[in-house]
């Protein structure tokens, strides 16, 4: 990985980056979400410290593996967040504080954004479990939002052939010259029409605490 790499760092942690989940290796994918990273929000300012979001990056699906052969898929946040919290390489080393390893484990709590992008939640019941987060998270609910759709945003761009990886989730984004489209406005990747719509429903609702 390009910032903080624990894949060497313990075997525990070597075995869940080498364990395949569906297309890919836990390290496959993450290197994928990185590249996006680097690509489109390198230059971003960010809520929080950028080793830091990179640190939960570098962690944000090492739970999935364990969840996989346990038959429970929904269990992956809850092995993620147990993993993150006994993964001590690098925590001390870029000082990061409680309050920081807090954001790391709210933000690896839950998929609620992908869930309302696939309708699996209502727009209600996202904006109070995000509400709650922000609140946890001492950002904020706009700051704590934003962070969470930079890291949606990468996750799932993974998924496309322009990051590198298989051609899936291409009918998520805008494209321009065969490259995702960057809105300067929100700071984010431009969703295609019915998603952008959706994330803006999305916005308007949390920013105005109308929940």
């Amino acid at each position: 990985m390009d910032a903080i790499d624990y894949y060497n760092s313990s075997p525990e942690l070597k075995q869940l980056y080498d364990s395949r989940v569906r297309h890919y290796t836990i390290k496959q994918h993450t290197k994928l979400v990185y590249g996006q990273f680097f690509k489109y929000f390198d230059n971003i300012e960010l809520p929080i410290k950028k080793e830091l979001f990179l640190a939960f990056l570098a962690l944000h699906d090492i739970g999935k593996p364990i969840a996989e052969k346990s038959d429970n898929r929904n269990n992956q946040y809850i092995y993620t967040q147990l993993i993150i919290e006994r993964t001590n390489i690098n925590w001390s080393t870029y000082s990061f504080t409680v309050t920081e390893k807090n954001i790391v484990l709210l933000l690896a709590s839950t998929d609620c954004i992908g869930e309302f992008f696939q309708n699996k939640k209502d727009i209600q019941t996202v904006s109070r479990e995000l509400y709650d987060l922000g609140q946890k998270s001492g950002l904020g609910i706009g700051q704590f939002f934003y962070l969470f759709m930079v890291y949606y945003q990468c996750d799932v761009a993974a998924y496309t052939a322009d990051a590198g990886g298989i051609k899936f989730l291409e009918h998520l984004f805008e494209y321009k010259n065969d490259s995702k489209v960057f809105d300067n406005n929100e700071k984010l990747l431009l969703f295609s029409n019915i998603y952008q719509t959706k994330y803006k429903e999305l916005k308007n609702i949390i920013y105005e605490h109308n929940i």
